[in-house]
C-alpha cells in the first residue's frame, strides 16, 4: 500500500480517492489506521470469491433485471470498501466485477480498496488471465470493463509511490508547463492547491459525480496581502473526468478567468460567474418543447448512464432533442456526439434543434457543424482522419453499401433504382461497412487515438438503439472511454434489422454493463387512436423474450383526422366502389371485442360500417390487390390524408410504383391531384421506420408472405451472425430470437406508422397474424 496514505488522509478522504492493498497483512495494518485516525470512517470487506459465487446471473425471460442494489446492500454505507480476493474466471465474474467498478464510478461516498494477494499485480491486470480464454466478441466487451477499470483507477486510485492519481499527476504536469506552482508541505491539504503568478491561489475542489454541471462554478475573494497588495482567492469547481479527458481547456479557463478578474478588479465583487461569458459564447436554449413528465426526468438525466425505452409513437426523437438541448446548458453543443441510422433523421434532428435554438440563416455553420451523423458516417469520418495509421497511403474510398442504411438510396418517389453494392474490383478501398467498423476498432488498439477522440465528446446521444449490431455498440462504448456519459434510446418491439446484425441484447442488456443506469419507459403513444393502439398491443404481447409494455393513448393525441376520415363521405362512396369492383369480401376490428366482423358487400351499408379504424381486405388475386390498392391511395391522397402503401419487400414495392406510374398516365382513371403527391408513400415496412402517416395500407399480408416461410424455418442467413455474450445469461438462449418473432415485430412497426386508420389487404388465405 502506499505508506503516505494515512498521512494524507483528509485529501484521499474528501476526495474518494484509495490505494492498493497486496497482503492480508496490508488489510489489517489499514484496518487498524482507520480506527485510529481522529474523524469517523466506517468500512467493510467485500470478498469477491464469496460474492460471485452467491450470484450467479440467470433471466429467465427477465432482460433488464439486475438489481445491484439488492446485491450490494451490504456494502454501500461505508466510507471505505476494501475487496479482496478477485479472480476473473468466467463471464459471470466478469459482469459481477464490472459491477462492482461501476458503483464506485458513481458513487460519492464509498472508497475503491483492492486488494491483491501479490505486489507483482495490478488491479488493472485481473481481467488478464480471463481475457487469455476468450474468443471474440466476448474478448471486446472484456477490453471495455478493462477500460472502465483503468478510468477507476486513474481517478480514483494512488500507486504505492505517488501522491496523487495519474489523472491528477497528468493535469498538474500540464499546469506547471502553463507557469502555474503546486507549493504544497509534506501534507496536502484536503483540496488541490495551485499558485499562479504570485497573485492568485486557486483552490481545486472535485465534484465527484456531478459530472457536467461544474464548467461554469468558478468564485473568488480579495484577499489583502502584508505589502498592502490584493491577492486573489479563486476556487475552481472541476471533476476528474475533465482534469483527465480536458486538462489544457481547464487551464485556459482558468487563465481567462484570472484575466477578467485584473482587468475588472475594481468593478466586480466576489462572485460566481458563468465561464462561458468571459471565454467563447456558445449557443444556448431560448425555447422549451412541452414534455411529459417521464420524458422531462429522461431529458434532464445526465449524471448516469440511461436507456429511455421508448415505444412506438412516445416521442423519442423529441426527448433526444431536448436532452441536447438540456446539455447545452453545461457544454458546447460540438463536445456532443449524436448517432443515428439515416440522412433523413439526422437533418430531422438538426432542423428541431435549429429551430428550438431560434438561429437565423446566418448562423448556418452551427447547424452544419453540430455532431449528429449517421453511424457509418461518423466511423468512416474517423477512418478519413487516422488512414495512416490504418496503412492507407490516402484516404480510402467506399466501393460497397449495406442494404440496410438506406442514406443512399435513390429514394425519389417514383425510382426504381437501388443502389445495391456494385461490382467489387478495386482492392484498396473499403468493400463493405462491416469493414468501416472493423478499421474503427483496429484504430483504437492505438489509447493514443482513443483518448484523443474520447475527449472531443463530453456526451452520447444514441438512436435506435435496438437495431446497432455488437460491433457498433463496442465502438461507441469504447469512445464512452467508461464514463458514462451517454444516453441509448430504442425499443426492443420494434428491432427488425436482425437478418442485417442489429441485434437488441445490446439494449436489453444495458443494466449487465451499466448497473447504475437510469431506464426510463415512454409508453404513451402520442400518434395514434386507441383503436390502432390497442391492435398494436396485441400483435406485440405474442412475443415471448421482449421488455414487457403496454402502449397507452397520450393525453394530447390529436383525433381531428381521424373523425374526419371515417366522416368523410364522399371517401366512403369511393371505398365501397373499390370494394364491390376488386374485393372478395372485408371485415373490420372491433377493438372491444377483439375480433373481426365480417361485412356483406353486397348489401350497401345504411347506418352500418362501410370501414373503420382498422380494417381487412380480401382479393382472388393479386392484381386486383394491387389495383384496389392505388385506387385506395389515390382517393385518400385526393381527401387531404397522408398515406403510405407498404410492403414486405422492394419487389412489391417497385411493382407498386409501376402500377401508380402507368395509372397516372391514362387520363381517363388519372384523377390524382398533383398538390397532394408529396403526401404519397410507396416503400417497405423497413424503409418507413421513424414516418408516420394518417392512413397506412400494409399490402400483401397473405399467409404465404406474411410471415415468411423462410422466416419460420430458416435463419435468412442469421445462424451466421455474432453471438452476443450476455445472450448466455437468459435460458431462453435458443428461442429468444425466434425467427417468426421478426416478422411479429416487422408487422408492428407497420402498424404503428397510422395516426388514424389501417387498411390490411391480402390474396388467398390471410396471414396467421390477423388472427389476434
Amino acid at each position: 500500500m502506499n505508506l503516505n496514505f494515512f498521512k494524507n488522509i483528509k485529501f484521499y478522504y474528501s476526495n474518494l480517492i484509495g490505494t492498493e492493498l497486496f497482503s492480508e497483512y496490508e488489510i489489517n495494518y489499514f484496518i487498524h489506521n482507520l480506527k485510529n485516525i481522529n474523524f469517523n470512517a466506517s468500512y467493510n470487506v467485500l470478498n469477491f470469491e464469496t460474492f460471485k459465487n452467491n450470484l450467479i446471473i440467470d433471466f429467465n425471460k427477465k432482460p433488464l433485471n439486475f438489481c445491484l442494489d439488492t446485491f450490494l446492500a451490504d456494502y454501500k454505507n461505508f466510507n471505505f470498501l476494501l475487496v479482496k480476493n478477485i479472480s476473473i474466471e468466467t463471464l459471470n465474474d466478469a459482469v459481477l466485477f464490472n459491477s462492482i467498478v461501476d458503483y464506485f464510478l458513481n458513487s460519492n461516498k464509498t472508497i475503491f480498496i483492492p486488494s491483491l494477494s501479490s505486489s507483482n499485480i495490478s488491479i488493472l491486470n485481473v481481467y488478464d488471465s480471463y481475457t487469455k480464454k476468450c474468443a471474440f466478441p466476448q474478448s471486446y466487451y472484456i477490453e471495455i470493463f478493462k477500460l472502465r477499470l483503468k478510468l477507476l483507477c486513474l481517478t480514483r486510485l494512488i500507486a504505492a509511490c505517488e501522491t496523487y492519481p495519474k489523472s491528477i499527476n497528468f493535469f498538474l504536469h500540464y499546469a506547471l508547463q502553463r507557469g502555474f506552482s503546486n507549493d504544497n508541505a509534506d501534507t496536502i491539504p484536503e483540496n488541490l492547491i495551485l499558485n499562479y503568478s504570485n497573485l492568485c491561489q486557486i483552490t481545486i475542489k472535485l465534484d465527484k459525480l456531478n459530472k457536467l454541471n461544474f464548467s461554469k462554478k468558478f468564485s473568488f475573494r480579495k484577499l489583502e496581502s502584508k505589502n498592502n497588495k490584493y491577492v486573489i482567492n479563486l476556487t475552481v469547481y472541476s471533476n476528474f473526468y475533465e482534469i483527465y479527458f480536458n486538462p489544457s481547456l481547464l487551464i485556459n479557463k482558468i487563465i481567462a478567468y484570472i484575466a477578467h478578474i485584473k482587468n475588472n478588479f475594481n468593478n466586480i465583487g466576489s462572485d460566481i460567474l458563468d465561464i462561458s461569458k468571459i471565454t467563447k459564447s456558445e449557443c444556448r436554449p431560448n425555447a422549451d418543447i412541452n414534455l411529459s413528465k417521464i420524458q422531462n426526468i429522461a431529458a434532464s438525466e445526465i449524471d448516469n448512464p440511461v436507456l429511455i425505452m421508448a415505444g412506438a409513437g412516445s416521442g423519442k426523437t423529441k426527448v433526444i432533442v431536448n436532452k441536447f438541448l438540456y446539455l447545452l446548458n453545461y457544454i458546447s453543443p460540438y463536445e456532443i456526439l449524436v448517432l443515428t441510422f439515416t440522412n433523413n433523421a439526422v437533418n430531422e434532428i438538426k432542423n428541431r434543434i435549429f429551430k428550438t435554438l431560434n438561429l437565423n440563416d446566418d448562423e448556418f455553420i452551427i447547424k452544419n457543424n453540430l455532431k449528429i451523423y449517421t453511424y457509418h458516417s461518423f466511423f468512416y469520418s474517423l477512418i478519413k482522419i487516422y488512414y495512416k495509421y490504418l496503412g492507407f497511403q490516402n484516404v480510402p474510398e467506399i466501393y460497397a453499401e449495406n442494404n440496410y442504411n438506406d442514406n443512399t438510396k435513390k429514394n425519389t418517389f417514383f425510382s426504381e433504382n437501388y443502389d445495391y453494392p456494385p461490382y467489387l474490383n478495386n482492392t484498396d478501398g473499403i468493400k463493405s461497412f462491416d469493414d468501416i467498423l472493423n478499421y474503427a476498432l483496429k484504430l483504437f488498439e492505438n489509447d493514443d487515438i482513443l483518448t484523443e477522440i474520447s475527449k472531443s465528446y463530453k456526451y452520447i446521444l444514441i438512436d435506435e438503439y435496438q437495431d446497432l449490431n455488437i460491433l457498433s455498440d463496442i465502438i461507441i462504448k469504447k469512445i464512452d472511454y467508461g464514463r458514462g456519459n451517454i444516453t441509448y434510446a430504442g425499443d426492443d418491439d420494434q428491432s427488425i434489422y436482425r437478418f442485417n446484425g442489429g441485434d437488441s441484447t445490446n439494449l436489453l442488456s444495458f443494466d449487465l454493463f451499466y448497473p447504475s443506469g437510469k431506464i426510463f419507459l415512454l409508453q404513451s403513444n402520442y400518434r395514434s387512436n386507441e383503436t390502432i393502439i390497442n391492435f398494436s398491443n396485441n400483435i406485440i404481447k405474442k412475443i415471448d423474450f421482449r421488455y414487457p409494455k403496454l402502449m397507452i393513448q397520450g393525453n394530447n393525441t390529436k383525433n381531428n383526422n381521424t373523425k374526419k376520415i371515417t366522416g368523410d363521405l364522399q371517401l366512403k362512396k369511393f371505398y365501397l366502389n373499390f370494394i364491390k369492383t376488386y374485393a372478395a369480401n372485408f371485415s373490420v376490428f372491433k377493438s372491444g371485442a377483439n375480433n373481426w366482423i365480417l361485412i356483406n358487400k353486397k348489401t350497401e351499408p345504411k347506418n352500418s360500417v362501410y370501414y373503420d379504424f382498422i380494417n381487412l381486405i380480401n382479393f382472388k388475386n393479386y392484381t386486383d390487390e394491387i389495383e384496389f390498392n392505388i385506387n385506395l391511395l389515390v382517393a385518400l391522397l385526393n381527401s387531404g390524408f397522408k398515406t403510405a402503401i407498404l410492403t414486405r419487400t422492394i419487389r412489391e414495392e417497385i411493382k407498386y410504383k409501376k402500377f401508380l406510374k402507368y395509372y397516372m398516365k391514362m387520363p381517363s382513371k388519372n384523377n390524382l391531384n398533383s398538390k397532394y403527391i408529396k403526401n404519397a408513400f410507396i416503400g417497405t415496412i423497413h424503409k418507413s421506420k421513424g414516418m408516420e402517416f394518417n392512413s397506412v395500407i400494409l399490402s400483401n399480408f397473405s399467409s404465404a408472405n406474411f410471415p415468411k416461410k423462410d422466416g419460420i424455418n430458416n435463419n435468412f442467413g442469421i445462424e451466421h451472425q455474432i453471438k452476443h455474450p450476455f445472450s448466455s445469461f437468459y435460458r431462453l438462449q435458443s428461442n429468444n430470437y425466434k425467427n417468426i418473432d421478426d416478422e411479429r415485430r416487422l408487422f408492428y412497426v407497420g402498424a404503428t406508422r397510422a395516426k388514424d386508420i389501417i387498411f390490411i389487404t391480402y390474396t388467398g388465405d390471410k396471414s396467421v397474424f390477423i388472427d389476434l
